[in-house]
């Protein structure tokens, strides 16, 4: 994954709710990343959890699945 091509292009095209959940933790995705993708989508909801790494999902599910609900 991390050699495909950027798409960060079609983000703005975007029309739909949008969460970004990060860890602050992260080692391989700098939280800045979830920053500039918010800029571009200024209504998503940028959910960051402070102890988490690269896999939320399995590290806080709990938080992570409280995120998803904003989709509603």
């Amino acid at each position: 994954m991390a050699e495909r091509e950027d798409s960060t292009s079609v983000l703005s095209q975007f029309t739909f709710p949008v969460v970004l959940i990060h860890g602050e933790a992260d080692a391989l995705i700098s939280i800045d990343r979830a920053r500039e993708i918010k800029s571009i989508l200024p209504a998503a909801q940028l959910i960051k959890l402070k102890k988490a790494g690269h896999m939320p999902m399995l590290e806080f599910p709990q938080e992570t699945a409280e995120a998803l609900k904003l989709l509603k």
